[in-house]
Protein backbone atom coordinates (compact mmCIF):
# COMPACT_ATOMS: atom_id res chain seq x y z
CA UNK A 1 0.00 0.00 0.00
CA UNK A 2 2.87 2.38 1.10
CA UNK A 3 4.45 1.75 -2.92
CA UNK A 4 1.08 2.24 -4.47
CA UNK A 5 0.94 5.86 -2.75
CA UNK A 6 4.28 6.68 -3.40
CA UNK A 7 3.54 5.66 -6.69
CA UNK A 8 0.10 7.94 -7.25
CA UNK A 9 2.34 11.08 -5.60
CA UNK A 10 5.19 10.69 -8.34
CA UNK A 11 2.17 10.37 -10.93
CA UNK A 12 0.31 13.35 -8.97
CA UNK A 13 4.20 15.75 -9.05
CA UNK A 14 4.12 14.45 -12.86
CA UNK A 15 1.15 15.44 -13.86
CA UNK A 16 0.75 19.04 -11.98
CA UNK A 17 4.56 19.32 -13.82
CA UNK A 18 3.41 18.18 -17.34
CA UNK A 19 0.03 19.87 -17.40
CA UNK A 20 1.08 23.48 -15.73
CA UNK A 21 4.15 23.29 -18.70
CA UNK A 22 1.43 22.87 -21.54
CA UNK A 23 -0.72 25.10 -20.01
CA UNK A 24 1.75 28.22 -20.41
CA UNK A 25 2.95 27.34 -23.79
CA UNK A 26 -0.57 27.28 -24.99
CA UNK A 27 -1.00 30.96 -23.45
CA UNK A 28 2.46 31.85 -25.25
CA UNK A 29 0.48 30.51 -28.67
CA UNK A 30 -2.63 32.41 -27.95
CA UNK A 31 -0.63 35.66 -26.79
CA UNK A 32 1.51 35.20 -30.14
CA UNK A 33 -1.70 34.00 -32.43
CA UNK A 34 -2.98 37.73 -31.92
CA UNK A 35 0.17 38.95 -33.49
CA UNK A 36 0.42 36.24 -36.47
CA UNK A 37 -1.44 32.86 -36.41
CA UNK A 38 0.88 31.29 -38.15
CA UNK A 39 3.91 31.74 -35.45
CA UNK A 40 4.41 28.80 -32.97
CA UNK A 41 5.94 29.77 -29.72
CA UNK A 42 7.39 26.18 -29.06
CA UNK A 43 10.54 27.16 -31.73
CA UNK A 44 11.85 29.32 -29.13
CA UNK A 45 13.37 27.83 -26.29
CA UNK A 46 12.80 30.50 -24.19
CA UNK A 47 8.85 29.36 -24.38
CA UNK A 48 10.24 26.26 -22.86
CA UNK A 49 12.13 27.74 -20.04
CA UNK A 50 9.18 29.76 -18.99
CA UNK A 51 6.74 26.78 -19.43
CA UNK A 52 9.70 24.27 -17.18
CA UNK A 53 9.74 27.34 -14.35
CA UNK A 54 6.18 27.40 -14.43
CA UNK A 55 5.89 23.81 -14.43
CA UNK A 56 7.92 23.62 -11.28
CA UNK A 57 5.83 26.10 -9.68
CA UNK A 58 2.61 23.54 -10.66
CA UNK A 59 5.02 20.90 -8.67
CA UNK A 60 5.54 22.82 -6.07
CA UNK A 61 2.09 23.85 -5.54
CA UNK A 62 0.75 20.28 -5.77
CA UNK A 63 3.33 19.17 -2.87
CA UNK A 64 1.45 22.28 -0.74
CA UNK A 65 -2.08 21.72 -1.75
CA UNK A 66 -3.31 20.35 1.53
CA UNK A 67 -1.57 23.49 3.40
CA UNK A 68 -3.65 25.86 4.37
CA UNK A 69 -2.49 29.05 3.59
CA UNK A 70 -2.59 27.91 -0.16
CA UNK A 71 -6.40 26.65 0.55
CA UNK A 72 -7.13 30.37 2.13
CA UNK A 73 -5.13 32.19 -0.54
CA UNK A 74 -5.51 30.33 -3.69
CA UNK A 75 -7.75 27.47 -4.11
CA UNK A 76 -9.00 24.81 -1.89
CA UNK A 77 -8.50 21.14 -3.28
CA UNK A 78 -11.27 19.02 -2.03
CA UNK A 79 -9.65 16.38 -4.66
CA UNK A 80 -7.78 13.10 -2.47
CA UNK A 81 -6.58 11.04 -5.39
CA UNK A 82 -3.31 12.59 -6.11
CA UNK A 83 -3.41 12.49 -9.90
CA UNK A 84 -6.38 14.44 -10.23
CA UNK A 85 -4.97 16.64 -7.78
CA UNK A 86 -2.26 17.07 -9.88
CA UNK A 87 -4.19 17.51 -13.10
CA UNK A 88 -6.37 20.41 -11.18
CA UNK A 89 -3.75 22.05 -9.83
CA UNK A 90 -2.00 22.25 -13.45
CA UNK A 91 -4.70 23.75 -15.55
CA UNK A 92 -5.08 26.41 -12.62
CA UNK A 93 -1.32 27.34 -12.21
CA UNK A 94 -1.73 30.79 -14.31
CA UNK A 95 -4.38 31.40 -11.44
CA UNK A 96 -1.98 30.18 -8.84
CA UNK A 97 1.01 32.65 -10.30
CA UNK A 98 -1.34 35.27 -10.51
CA UNK A 99 -2.63 35.10 -6.63
CA UNK A 100 -1.50 37.33 -4.13
CA UNK A 101 -0.31 34.61 -2.01
CA UNK A 102 1.18 36.66 0.78
CA UNK A 103 1.85 40.47 1.74
CA UNK A 104 4.98 42.04 3.09
CA UNK A 105 4.36 45.77 4.33
CA UNK A 106 0.74 45.56 3.24
CA UNK A 107 1.93 45.26 -0.42
CA UNK A 108 0.67 41.75 -1.65
CA UNK A 109 3.11 39.36 -2.85
CA UNK A 110 2.34 37.20 -6.39
CA UNK A 111 4.10 36.43 -9.67
CA UNK A 112 1.89 37.85 -12.12
CA UNK A 113 4.60 40.54 -12.75
CA UNK A 114 7.36 38.12 -12.93
CA UNK A 115 5.47 35.92 -15.37
CA UNK A 116 3.77 38.55 -16.92
CA UNK A 117 7.36 40.10 -17.74
CA UNK A 118 8.59 36.68 -18.91
CA UNK A 119 5.92 36.06 -21.25
CA UNK A 120 6.57 39.16 -23.15
CA UNK A 121 10.06 38.69 -23.29
CA UNK A 122 9.33 35.48 -25.29
CA UNK A 123 6.75 36.39 -27.46
CA UNK A 124 8.65 39.81 -28.46
CA UNK A 125 11.92 37.88 -28.98
CA UNK A 126 9.55 35.78 -31.40
CA UNK A 127 8.26 38.71 -33.32
CA UNK A 128 11.46 40.57 -33.88
CA UNK A 129 12.48 37.50 -35.32
CA UNK A 130 9.64 36.98 -37.50
CA UNK A 131 9.86 40.50 -38.46
CA UNK A 132 13.20 40.29 -40.04
CA UNK A 133 12.86 37.03 -41.87
CA UNK A 134 9.86 38.39 -43.62
CA UNK A 135 12.12 41.39 -44.24
CA UNK A 136 14.81 39.68 -45.42
CA UNK A 137 12.44 37.32 -47.77
CA UNK A 138 10.00 40.37 -49.40
CA UNK A 139 13.17 41.79 -51.62
CA UNK A 140 12.39 43.84 -54.29
CA UNK A 141 12.33 40.93 -57.01
CA UNK A 142 9.15 39.45 -55.66
CA UNK A 143 8.04 43.43 -55.02
CA UNK A 144 8.68 43.75 -58.77
CA UNK A 145 7.12 40.53 -59.69
CA UNK A 146 4.02 41.10 -57.78
CA UNK A 147 3.84 44.39 -59.11
CA UNK A 148 3.83 42.97 -62.85
CA UNK A 149 0.40 41.08 -62.26
CA UNK A 150 -3.19 43.06 -62.92
CA UNK A 151 -5.22 42.88 -59.78
CA UNK A 152 -2.64 40.84 -58.00
CA UNK A 153 -3.63 41.93 -54.66
CA UNK A 154 -7.48 41.02 -54.75
CA UNK A 155 -6.65 37.87 -55.92
CA UNK A 156 -4.04 36.81 -53.83
CA UNK A 157 -5.96 37.67 -50.75
CA UNK A 158 -8.86 35.70 -52.25
CA UNK A 159 -6.63 32.07 -52.33
CA UNK A 160 -6.02 32.78 -48.79
CA UNK A 161 -9.49 33.33 -47.75
CA UNK A 162 -10.38 30.38 -49.53
CA UNK A 163 -7.78 28.55 -47.74
CA UNK A 164 -8.68 29.68 -44.05
CA UNK A 165 -11.79 28.66 -44.26
CA UNK A 166 -10.92 26.00 -41.67
CA UNK A 167 -9.86 28.51 -39.47
CA UNK A 168 -12.56 30.98 -39.53
CA UNK A 169 -11.31 33.19 -36.77
CA UNK A 170 -8.47 33.69 -38.73
CA UNK A 171 -10.64 33.83 -41.96
CA UNK A 172 -12.34 37.15 -40.11
CA UNK A 173 -9.48 39.02 -38.56
CA UNK A 174 -7.45 38.59 -42.32
CA UNK A 175 -10.49 39.84 -44.10
CA UNK A 176 -10.96 43.03 -41.96
CA UNK A 177 -7.11 43.76 -41.74
CA UNK A 178 -6.75 43.12 -45.29
CA UNK A 179 -10.18 45.19 -46.24
CA UNK A 180 -8.00 48.35 -44.25
CA UNK A 181 -4.77 47.60 -46.13
CA UNK A 182 -6.70 47.99 -49.46
CA UNK A 183 -8.12 51.50 -48.83
CA UNK A 184 -4.53 52.23 -49.24
CA UNK A 185 -3.98 50.73 -52.61
CA UNK A 186 -2.41 53.44 -54.91
CA UNK A 187 -4.39 54.33 -57.84
CA UNK A 188 -1.89 54.77 -60.30
CA UNK A 189 -0.87 51.31 -62.92
CA UNK A 190 0.69 48.73 -60.80
CA UNK A 191 2.88 48.10 -63.74
CA UNK A 192 4.67 51.28 -62.78
CA UNK A 193 6.20 49.87 -59.68
CA UNK A 194 6.76 53.21 -58.36
CA UNK A 195 7.53 53.18 -54.54
CA UNK A 196 3.87 52.98 -52.78
CA UNK A 197 3.14 50.37 -55.11
CA UNK A 198 6.07 48.44 -53.58
CA UNK A 199 5.27 49.60 -50.15
CA UNK A 200 1.57 48.22 -50.68
CA UNK A 201 2.43 44.47 -51.70
CA UNK A 202 5.58 44.39 -49.01
CA UNK A 203 2.81 45.20 -46.48
CA UNK A 204 0.14 42.60 -48.07
CA UNK A 205 2.74 39.88 -48.75
CA UNK A 206 3.85 40.75 -44.82
CA UNK A 207 -0.10 40.01 -43.59
CA UNK A 208 -0.50 36.97 -46.12
CA UNK A 209 2.67 35.58 -44.50
CA UNK A 210 1.57 36.10 -41.22
CA UNK A 211 -1.59 34.00 -41.69
CA UNK A 212 -0.43 31.68 -44.08
CA UNK A 213 2.96 31.34 -43.89
CA UNK A 214 6.49 31.58 -45.82
CA UNK A 215 5.60 28.92 -48.56
CA UNK A 216 4.02 31.40 -50.38
CA UNK A 217 6.86 33.15 -51.42
CA UNK A 218 8.69 30.31 -53.07
CA UNK A 219 5.44 30.25 -55.60
CA UNK A 220 5.76 34.01 -55.84
CA UNK A 221 9.75 33.53 -57.16
CA UNK A 222 9.04 30.70 -59.24
CA UNK A 223 5.50 31.38 -60.56
CA UNK A 224 4.42 34.64 -60.05
CA UNK A 225 1.07 33.66 -60.46
CA UNK A 226 -1.39 34.22 -56.93
CA UNK A 227 -3.41 31.21 -58.37
CA UNK A 228 -0.78 28.86 -57.51
CA UNK A 229 -1.14 29.80 -53.66
CA UNK A 230 -4.16 26.88 -54.03
CA UNK A 231 -1.27 24.40 -54.68
CA UNK A 232 1.13 24.97 -52.77
CA UNK A 233 1.43 23.51 -48.98
CA UNK A 234 1.36 25.99 -46.33
CA UNK A 235 3.61 25.26 -43.64
CA UNK A 236 4.34 26.91 -40.20
CA UNK A 237 7.34 29.17 -40.17
CA UNK A 238 9.90 27.73 -37.71
CA UNK A 239 12.41 30.26 -35.81
CA UNK A 240 16.05 28.90 -34.90
CA UNK A 241 17.18 30.57 -31.74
Amino acid sequence: MSKLLNWTQVLGYTIAFLTAMLVILVDCRNTLKKLAPRLNAMSFWGAWMLAFGCGLIGAICFHYSSAPWLKEQVIDLKITSPPWRGLLVGLVVLTIIRSKIANQKDQPIGGEYLYNWGRTWVIEHIWARWYIKKTNLITDTLLQKACQYADFDNVLIAQLNDRLKSRPDDQTSMSGQADNLRKTRPTSDSTTCTREWKDYYRRLISLVMDFGGESILPVLVDVGAPASLAAGAVRTPTLQP
